[in-house]
């Protein structure tokens, strides 16, 4: 019920902050998840569900008082409450009796919640947990642990952000209110819900996207706005966007670059203190980005990315260039700022996209150059993608290209009728936003090369689900500035046409169906719940088939995690030697890491080969008690009662 819980909160914000519901549910959000990890990484996650729920529970009392006072009560109560209520209800009904079965959720972004909801705390530190205590929140606040609830915080989450973007202003006519209303409604339907092969698998990346558009969309409202609320806004986002994914620093850097820019054109204050906001936003997402590294340091964990690891997989001459080329472009960088020179600035951004490409071109090994540099740029100009099926991208009916090129186009059409400052001021923004997308698809290549083996290197693999991202921001921040032009054109069917085609052609319409009446099997473990799993149980899964869901296994295994899959089908191999059949006594002794074996496939040799250490009959589906009693091990069926 957290969703639900976050609205007190998010209606005291409005009163505080003179705001309506819709533009603070989504902050409501980001600090409660942002309590959670304090709580955290400080002590134990636990204490977070409680202070969440007491402050909730102020809020409700102060939502009252102050409300009755200000005579504001009426005044929270908005369509884009109302948005985010049918479309929470929605997604509940999606959700409903839906399991995990996306490999990478298995293995960690679905899998670390659930262990964080049976430890009470984060014990898993390799991926960022953002997201991750948000879903703790979720699940702790609900009556018991569910799959589907787990998986719809997610998308509750996104809704919260999405109903930023199509949120009402006082300026607005009826017509356009109700404009807005309907828009909204069709285009999130389309949006939050990640379908792939009949099951359901959240992609962080695309939560990544929706974030940094959020971000940069709030700054834009406080550019025009002065209000400080959107300071706080844009701050606590920028500090929550380091936490989604290890993707989420470079976000936010490039949410930095384009707010760098920005002021140098629109702030007022002359010298350093023009960069006073933007000095503000560095050293947040610096030290929200340090609190995870200083806590996986002291758990002695290594997190999935830093600037160390960095640094050690580049060769000597490409580290002291790659420091060269940083300073240089900081110290350019400073004094382009001072001077204010916009398009010197541009040029510098593009400039370096440009050397990042080129230099990991020249880096990579030659024989794989070509058809690495062809396979990306197929993910941008064409269909082309090594698993199209893969995560929300695969809706994505047409290359990424046309998102780029034709927004930006219907944007000029609406706009050309009349020039303002205002506009002026969303050209320039939006031309740092391309230019942000430069730098992070030449970062993408830059690690498609440097984090994976080179066979997915040549395939570009995975590169298209992280490219998509930034599509989102594309799409967002277009739909926004077109939606706040919109009562001062007369080109009111192109916008009606620009949204409903942007949805279409974003998703594909069967997902509607699908996602609401389809529901598919999943490989399922009932064994489990018949014994006491606790952290950090080992169990050795013996699979010599081969056929068995082996992540879903393990996901059901929380807090417990299995053995090595590389030689769960009971086969070993060492760098001496070919892989062989595991020995008795090399079996048992890797059991002596373990608390339990789980049989779920085995061949005919099975019991002539390891038969001797088993004390009742083998059985396939079964738990067996690993007991060490010396360096004799035996096992003894644990699950029968």
């Amino acid at each position: 019920m957290a969703f639900l819980i976050v609205i007190p909160i998010a209606m005291l914000l409005a009163i505080v902050f003179d705001k309506k519901t819709e533009e603070t549910i989504a902050l409501s959000m980001i600090w409660a998840s942002l309590l959670a990890y304090l709580c955290g990484i400080i002590y134990e996650l636990w204490i977070a569900t409680y202070l969440v729920a007491g402050i909730a529970v102020l809020s409700t009392v102060g939502t009252v008082v102050y409300g009755i006072r200000k005579k504001k009560i009426a005044n929270l109560i908005t369509p884009g409450l109302l948005q985010y209520l049918l479309l929470c209800g929605y997604y509940m009904l999606v959700f409903k009796g839906r399991f995990v079965n996306s490999q990478d959720s298995l293995v960690a972004y679905e899998k670390y919640p659930r262990e964080f909801y049976y430890v009470n705390d984060i014990c898993r530190f390799k991926e960022p947990v953002g997201v991750m205590v948000w879903k703790y929140l979720s699940l702790k606040m609900w009556p018991n642990y569910s799959e589907g609830m787990q998986l719809f915080a997610g998308v509750a989450m996104q809704v919260a952000m999405l109903v930023f973007f199509f949120r009402q202003t006082e300026s607005d006519k009826k017509r356009d209110k109700i404009l807005k209303f309907c828009l909204g409604l069709f285009f999130m339907l389309f949006l939050p819900l990640t379908y792939k092969g009949g099951v359901v698998a959240m992609q962080y990346d695309y939560i990544a996207g929706i974030l940094t558009a959020f971000v940069l969309a709030a700054y834009m409202a406080l550019k025009q706005t002065g209000d400080r609320y959107y300071k706080v806004l844009v701050i606590s986002s920028l500090v929550f966007l380091i936490h989604i994914k290890s993707t989420g620093i470079i976000l936010a850097l490039i949410c930095l670059m384009i707010i760098a820019g920005m002021e140098m054109v629109y702030e007022k204050q002359e010298g350093i203190r023009r960069y006073y906001f933007l000095t503000v936003c560095t050293v947040a997402v610096v030290l929200s980005k340090l609190s995870w590294t200083f806590f996986c340091k002291l758990n002695d964990a290594e997190e999935k990315f830093s600037i160390g690891q960095a640094i050690h997989k580049m060769k000597p001459y490409a580290v002291v260039a790659a420091v060269i080329v940083f300073a240089a472009t900081l110290y350019i960088g400073i004094r382009i700022l001072l001077k204010k020179n916009l398009k010197v600035y541009i040029s510098l951004v593009i400039l370096m996209a440009i050397a990042i490409f080129a230099g990991t071109t020249v880096i990579m090994p030659a024989d794989i150059r070509l058809q690495t540099m062809g396979s990306f740029a197929q993910i941008i100009f064409s269909n082309y993608c090594v698993d199209r099926a893969y995560g929300f991208g695969s809706n994505l009916q047409a290359p990424f290209i046309m998102v780029i090129v034709i927004l930006p186009c219907l944007l000029y059409m609406l706009s050309r009728e009349k020039e303002d400052s205002v506009r002026r001021q969303n050209r320039i923004f939006m031309i740092l936003v391309n230019a942000g997308f430069l730098v992070y698809a030449a970062v993408v290549y830059l690690t498609n090369f440097y984090g994976r083996g080179l066979n997915q290197t040549v395939k570009a693999k995975q590169c298209e689900r992280y490219l998509f991202g930034y599509i989102i921001v594309f799409v967002l921040l277009y739909i926004s500035i077109i939606l706040r032009d919109m009562e001062k054109t007369s080109l009111y069917p192109v916008v009606i046409g620009l949204l409903v085609f942007t949805a279409v052609f974003i998703s594909d319409l069967g997902i509607f169906y699908r996602q609401t009446f389809v529901r598919s099997e999943v490989a399922r473990y009932d064994a489990i719940e018949k014994v006491d799993i606790e952290y950090p149980d080992v169990v050795y899964f013996v699979d010599e088939i081969g056929d068995e869901n082996v992540d879903r296994f393990n996901f059901e295994l929380s807090p417990g995690r299995i053995v090595s899959k590389d030689y769960i089908d009971m086969h070993l191999s060492t760098l001496a030697d070919e892989p062989h059949k595991i020995t008795l006594e090399e079996w048992t002794d890797k059991l002596k890491e373990c608390r339990y074996v789980f049989l779920a496939a085995v061949d005919d040799n099975f019991a002539e080969e390891y038969g001797s250490i088993f004390e009742d009959e083998i059985a396939l589906g079964h738990f067996y008690s690993v007991i060490v009693d010396g360096e004799n091990v035996r096992l003894k069926i644990a699950d029968m009662n």
